[in-house]
């Protein structure tokens, strides 16, 4: 292999590894409870998943708010929000953010939902982290989102606690 596509390859590697979000960093937003009104946490993750994906919708009697699926390259990069050109091999990722009482303020579990386009199919296939097609980058995406949103609602709760 060239030495310059060695030198690209280990920019690239550096680049994407100080993108992602640190092991700390996604502990801490996995394990905290935010004190703040429901409707004012449900609607900030709505904003905050519609900023991201394109849309969201709360589901309240649920206690949960759904992204929009928002298509991804089989590499991971995003393709433009709204409508995009799908194409094979192209994924959508869609964010579940469910809020549950905590003590006095509200825990968040969230999952991402991954979905593989099928050529012809007007309804693609639903991946699992067992598929071997699922994409290794989906959780690193998985758990930036979760810091990010950790990150803003930080600032608009009255505070943040932590549980184990």
């Amino acid at each position: 292999m060239k030495l310059s596509t060695l030198m690209v390859a280990a920019t690239a590697a550096i680049v994407v590894s100080a993108c992602g979000a640190s092991s700390k960093q996604v502990a801490q937003a996995r394990h905290a409870v935010y004190v703040c009104d429901e409707t004012k946490l449900a609607d900030a993750i709505k904003a905050f998943l519609k900023e991201r994906m394109g849309g969201a919708k709360v589901q309240s009697a649920a206690k949960l708010v759904v992204s929009a699926y928002r298509w991804h390259t089989k590499t991971g990069v995003p393709k433009r929000k709204g409508i995009a050109q799908v194409g094979p091999g192209d994924l959508a990722l869609q964010f579940l953010m469910a809020y549950e009482k905590h003590g006095n303020g509200w825990l968040i579990k969230s999952k991402v939902r991954v979905l593989s386009h099928v050529v012809g199919s007007p309804s693609g296939r639903q991946l699992t982290p067992n598929d071997a097609d699922y994409p290794a980058w989906a959780q690193g995406k998985h758990d930036t989102l979760r810091v990010r949103l950790h990150d803003r609602l930080k600032g608009m709760c009255a505070s943040v606690s932590y549980v184990k």
